[in-house]
């Protein structure tokens, strides 16, 4: 049995994994837990959902956790759950 990602798995960590690294440095993680109220900006927001996060569990639960994990690893505050 394979257990690696497969290609397209392995191309949504990896966007995942460069969106998350330019938008969620330390300093912005900080500053968001700061001065936002809800942790996070709608523009934010809307660019997670233009990548179509909200609805990839449609896609699988392997996806899911793909962007979990990342999103973990960067500290993103967002509502996606």
């Amino acid at each position: 049995m394979n257990f690696d990602l497969s290609e397209d798995q392995q191309t949504i960590r990896s966007t995942a994994r460069e969106f998350l690294a330019a938008r969620y440095p330390l300093a912005e993680v900080r500053r968001l837990a700061l001065e936002e109220e809800r942790g996070f900006t709608d523009a934010q927001w809307d660019e997670m959902v233009q990548l179509g996060w909200p609805e990839i569990a449609e896609i699988g639960r392997v996806e899911m956790i793909v962007v979990a994990e990342e999103l973990g690893y960067a500290l993103a505050p967002t509502p996606l759950q």
